[in-house]
């Protein structure tokens, strides 16, 4: 699976590019990510992704069956987002005389030029250099204009590296059309087998642009047309500077003849319509020589083409015509032409439109190649050639005057031709007639040498023979037969068990307690490192606990109740309260039955003056103890308490140290109560002798580097009649090798592997490729 969509976004911010998952897996994907970088900015197989200027990495992870993919573009994982460059003009007009700044931007940091135009002449102008920042650029410029020129616009134009153009100008007016044609019409048909040029009909639009963004004005531009006529091209724009002008061309065809409208409209342009028009297509005559012309009355020709590959790009049928005789070959079946001295074939199409070959029918031709032979001797190594003979077939031309070159060429290989030659055989002692001479059979033969590495790049070389009359004549390819083979050679070869032979190493040891610590330094050992690791951590978690109480006050008066609250903030006032008294009282009465209390015992005499008597009269009272209760009003204060009681509660131990750390850290009502650690303790002492190990601390003291190196030895052949390279593995080696001194692994395969190293591998080996 692969990514596709836009590896490079320009214009205009937002910079967005559209991506999407390809490949067969595509569809049957379980989930897909992608990622800028570290960052995830979608999901599913296809996104949406807005980039920020710059150069982003960009990349999808796939899960398909339980596993994770990473898919990039074929040929990377890179997107570059580069907006278009910024531009503002800033002037200052003192009569004739003008001065100002023009500051560009770029976000990529890719500005290329600045400069500054008063009408179409260029006043300032600044290239940046690659090695500068070009993120900014401030031009400065001063001009005297003519004496009508209060009206001459000044226009700053910022270019990128990409060619991207922002312009900022002192009169930003309406865009002109200055016009709009095609420029090459008419035009033949279209069809796909002839050269481009002939079938394309260029329109070409040139816009003055009056200071207006040239990106807006393209924007702005719509271009119609029916469906018989092709686009070929997207539609391209250039700027032009100087001129403050876009130019906008497209490319346009039509498969059969006519004329072909399109119509163009924007809002600064009345709509029009420009046409160009399409001529009839003369046919177009392809060949194969099935016989080259030689003498053969009795089958009734002497020149035999098949013209099946001949074609009208106008779509119709194509008649054949040979010579001046009326005979025709509606059916791409093989011709055969009679001639005394020149050969002719006539193509005509259903219009009437003819093309017609004489002798340059010939040009079609070249002969085969009969025989390749190897005349050098193998095995051969990277760097050798391989010589060949090469033969071609033995042809006669009936028309004399003919004469037939040709070319040999190798191809999918490198080498070279050494020598290609036409022989023509001298006529027999018996036969020495004109007529003799040119009915002999001739043939061409040459040598070449072919460099053996062709063999190994993954596709057999071949020699092509080809007429050099013309860019469409026959060619005859053939290929190179097997070779008597190549030396094997040692591949994808590695390094296993690498080790260095040291002399005085440091001993290492760990101690895991204080007593081994102890211990081992009473040996000789020094501690040269400690580590403390945290096995397991206690988190608690705050527990906070709130109570209450109100206390309160009565009064019998509210002005004492008010006196106290005022005096006392934490105090307030509570409303009223009653409260039910028993209150005990004596009553005297002069009757025992006059009371319901209790009688206490005492008596009294009494002077009272009954009414109307004038003398008093003595009475005895009797004393009773007397109960009675009461209700009274009661003026409140109370004072509320408030009492936090806080304990931290145990949530367990945990082996997840850093979880543990980072839960404690972002929440406050969690903390470390407790830990249990492990230290452990590194100890080291030099040991005066000589030892082989897998790492070494001291590079000086290494004495020697040793491994294990082993790979394929391959023997590429040519595989029978197939294009391709028969890539033999014949055995697998392994050898022990060693090399004085500190080495790397490249080290060590190149002394095992390559006859030139200046290194002893210390090894043997049956091979000659190896040790």
């Amino acid at each position: 699976m692969s990514v596709d969509g836009d590896q490079l976004v320009t214009g205009e911010q937002p910079l967005e590019g559209e991506y999407q998952l390809a490949g067969a897996d595509a569809v049957a994907a379980d989930s897909v990510r992608w990622y800028a970088g570290d960052e995830v900015v979608g999901a599913g197989t296809e996104t949406t992704v807005e980039w920020a200027p710059g150069i982003h990495e960009f990349y999808a992870t796939v899960d398909l069956d339980g596993e994770s993919h990473r898919a990039t573009f074929p040929d990377g994982d890179e997107v570059i987002a580069d907006p278009a460059p910024e531009i503002e003009l800033d002037v200052e007009r003192n009569g004739n005389h003008v001065s100002g700044t023009a500051v560009a931007a770029d976000e990529f940091g890719s500005l290329d030029t600045v400069s500054v135009y008063v009408g179409d002449d260029e006043i300032a102008s600044t290239t940046l250099d690659q090695g500068t920042d070009r993120s900014q650029h401030e031009e400065t410029f001063s001009a005297t204009l003519p004496d009508d020129g209060s009206e001459t616009p000044i226009r700053a134009v910022a270019m990128d590296d990409r060619e991207q153009v922002a312009t900022d100008s002192t009169q930003q007016g309406r865009p002109e059309l200055v016009s709009a044609e095609f420029v090459n019409t008419p035009v033949d048909s279209y069809h796909e087998r002839i050269d481009e040029e002939r079938y394309t009909a260029v329109h070409e639009m040139v816009i003055d642009l009056n200071g207006a963004d040239p990106d807006d004005v393209k924007k702005q531009l719509s271009v119609e047309h029916n469906e018989i006529v092709l686009l070929l091209e997207n539609i391209s724009s250039e700027y032009a500077v100087a001129h403050d002008q876009l130019v906008v061309q497209s490319s346009w065809a039509r498969e059969d003849p006519g004329q072909s409208p399109i119509t163009i409209d924007a809002p600064f342009i009345t709509e029009q319509t420009d046409s160009f028009w399409v001529e009839h297509s003369p046919p177009e005559v392809h060949v194969d020589i099935v016989d080259p012309g030689q003498d053969s009355h009795d089958r009734g020709y002497k020149l035999r083409v098949d013209p099946s590959r001949s074609f009208d790009p106008d779509g119709s049928e194509l008649s054949f015509r040979v010579g001046d005789r009326d005979r025709l070959y509606h059916s791409t079946d093989e011709i055969g032409i009679e001639f005394d001295d020149v050969p002719t074939l006539v193509a005509t199409d259903r219009e009437g439109y003819s093309t017609s070959y004489e002798l340059d029918l010939y040009d079609f031709y070249a002969p085969e190649i009969e025989s390749v032979s190897e005349v050098s001797e193998g095995p051969y190594a990277s760097g050798d050639q391989v010589l060949f003979d090469v033969q071609t077939e033995g042809y006669q031309i009936a028309a004399p005057e003919y004469d037939l070159n040709t070319r040999l060429k190798i191809e999918n290989g490198q080498g070279s031709v050494q020598f290609w030659r036409v022989v023509d055989p001298d006529p027999s002692v018996d036969d020495t007639n004109d007529a003799a001479r040119q009915d002999a059979l001739k043939y061409y033969t040459g040598r070449v040498a072919v460099e053996i590495d062709s063999f190994a790049d993954g596709e057999y070389p071949r020699l092509r023979v080809s007429n050099t009359a013309s860019q469409d004549g026959s060619s005859m390819r053939h290929q190179i037969p097997e070779i008597e083979g190549i030396m094997p050679e040692p591949k994808s070869v590695e390094v296993a068990d690498v080790e260095y032979t040291v002399e005085g190493f440091m001993s290492e040891r760990t101690a895991t307690s204080p007593n081994e610590r102890v211990s081992l330094e009473r040996s000789g050992y020094q501690v040269s490192d400690s580590s403390t690791e945290t096995d397991t951590v206690e988190l608690e978690e705050r527990h906070t606990d709130t109570t209450y109480s109100t206390e309160t006050r009565t009064f019998n008066r509210e002005s004492a109740r008010n006196g106290f609250v005022s005096t006392r903030v934490a105090w307030t006032e509570a409303g009223t309260d009653t409260e039910s008294r028993t209150t005990r009282e004596t009553e005297w009465v002069e009757s025992m039955g006059d009371s319901s209390g209790r009688y206490t015992g005492e008596t009294r005499q009494v002077s009272k003056y009954p009414p109307q008597v004038s003398s008093p009269t003595t009475v005895t009272e009797y004393k009773f103890a007397v109960t009675a209760r009461e209700t009274v009003d009661l003026y409140v204060a109370e004072n509320q308490t408030e009492d936090t009681t806080t304990s931290w509660v145990s949530v367990g131990e945990t082996t997840n140290v850093g979880s543990a750390y980072r839960r404690a850290n972002s929440n406050h009502d969690i903390r470390v109560a407790s830990t249990t650690e492990t230290t452990t303790w590194e100890l080291s002492k030099l040991v005066h002798d000589t030892k082989t190990v897998d790492s070494y601390d001291d590079p000086t003291r290494v004495q020697e580097t040793s491994g294990t190196v082993s790979g394929n030895m391959i023997e590429q052949l040519p595989a029978d009649s197939a294009r391709t390279m028969r890539r033999s593995k014949i055995d697998e080696f392994s050898v022990d090798a060693s090399v004085s001194g500190l080495r790397s692994e490249s080290a060590l395969i190149e002394a095992a592997t390559d006859p030139e190293s200046s290194l002893d591998p210390n090894c043997s080996s049956e091979y000659e490729g190896v040790c």
